[in-house]
């Protein structure tokens, strides 16, 4: 018998603009990690890649920061804040010390919420993220899962590649993302989660403070992904 673990345990808590928030003390190390989650993927995606584009374009630039600003100060801290997208979720994490709290917890905010979209750093993520799929190429292992979610899944969305192809980046415009943003990055669609040093009563007045005045537009649309799933009832095989 290995013994039986217990989650810790956490609050849940939605804040008036319908964002949820779940918060875990965990004081054994003055760390604190925050994961949000947006309820977009690529099985949104209108345009190939435009979920990930989207999430990656949150860093070029925040609030009253530039990208190149935004990475200092996070490097100073000995921070850091990354984002991603995934099929059917982007996310952001942010790890901290605690120490750090208020100006870790204000760059996330700006992030989620002021993304400068800046032109110029979105040409060059474009074409940065273009020539890295060229070189995916290179590797079948890289690949292989994009082909093989489009052999089963066909046109259902999560056949959509993740990451896009050469050819929908390439289309793919800045107004686009813009506009997938506002879609999907509203409060009513987003959680977020903080768990390590901190007192939850501070934490949940700071959290109020940055993201209670956060507003939804008209609410984000959702799909029913268990409509159009194939039927696999025979082996096949591809050949690429």
């Amino acid at each position: 018998d290995t013994g039986k673990f217990q989650l810790p345990a956490y609050e849940t808590m939605t804040l008036d603009n319908g964002l949820t928030l779940m918060l875990m003390p965990q004081k054994e190390v003055p760390l604190i990690t925050v994961n949000a989650v947006v309820r977009a993927g690529s099985v949104d995606d209108n345009i190939g890649g435009i979920a990930s584009m989207t999430a990656d374009s949150l860093l070029l630039g925040a609030g009253k920061h530039s990208k190149q600003q935004l990475e200092q100060q996070i490097d100073f801290l000995g921070a850091s804040l990354n984002t991603s997208s995934g099929r059917e979720g982007s996310y952001l994490s942010a790890d901290f010390m605690a120490k750090d709290t208020d100006i870790m917890l204000g760059l996330v905010a700006d992030v989620l919420l002021q993304p400068q979209f800046d032109k110029q750093e979105f040409a060059k993520l474009k074409q940065r993220n273009i020539a890295e799929l060229e070189q995916s190429k290179e590797s079948p292992k890289s690949v292989i899962n994009r082909y093989f979610s489009k052999l089963i899944f066909a046109d259902h969305p999560y056949g959509n590649a993740t990451s896009g192809d050469r050819d929908s980046l390439a289309k793919l415009a800045l107004p686009e993302v813009k506009a997938f943003y506002h879609q999907f990055y509203q409060p009513g669609n987003t959680a977020i989660s903080v768990v390590g040093d901190f007192d939850p009563v501070q934490m949940k007045a700071k959290l109020q403070q940055l993201f209670g005045r956060w507003s939804s537009q008209k609410p984000a649309p959702m799909l029913d992904l268990s409509q159009g799933l194939p039927s696999l009832t025979q082996s096949q095989v591809l050949l690429v």
